[in-house]
């Protein structure tokens, strides 16, 4: 296993130094995504195909696709390369997790706490001994890892709204 540490931009380069090409091509993600399909995913997000070709050209600059109508096209297509080449541009990598709501930190600690467990139990149960992982072993600790990694996010997203806006509060 590899650790990756990413450095933001603002600490990686100095004042005067350039920073790399990485301009995310997002349209053509999306267009790529849209191939063969448009009609059908214009008709599911309430579109018109004419103004969906439009928000998606390369080569239009009086229509643009916000942020909600692509969230809704990945939604339609089930498909998430463009989000996933904006996170590259800037480093990042998406991971799917089950979402999870969190109240509060007593509340984080003691259900995370009980979900390590259970994962470190699952573990020993699959893993601790000489017989080989079975593939429905294997499935149920990925599931608990990925299921843990949501609650983690979460914390981590209650955390983050508690964070006043600049100048705010």
């Amino acid at each position: 296993m590899r650790a990756t540490v990413a450095i933001p931009r603002a600490f990686a380069y100095g004042e005067d130094e350039a920073l790399p090409s990485t301009r995310p091509d997002v349209l053509v993600a999306v267009g790529a995504m849209l191939e063969g399909r448009l009609e059908r995913v214009a008709k599911s997000i309430g579109m018109s195909p004419s103004t969906l070709q439009k928000k998606v050209s390369l080569f239009t600059d009086t229509h643009h696709l916000s942020v909600s109508e692509l969230q809704m096209i990945q939604h339609a297509t089930g498909c998430i390369a463009p989000t996933e080449v904006l996170a590259a541009a800037e480093g990042y990598v998406c991971v799917r997790v089950n979402p999870a709501q969190v109240g509060s930190v007593a509340e984080f600690l003691a259900t995370g706490a009980q979900m390590f467990g259970d994962l470190a139990k699952a573990m020993q149960e699959e893993a601790g001994h000489d017989r080989p992982v079975t593939p429905n072993g294997h499935k149920r600790v990925q599931h608990m890892v990925q299921e843990l990694m949501g609650h983690i996010n979460a914390g981590n997203a209650f955390v983050a709204g508690r964070v006043p806006a600049k100048g705010g509060v």
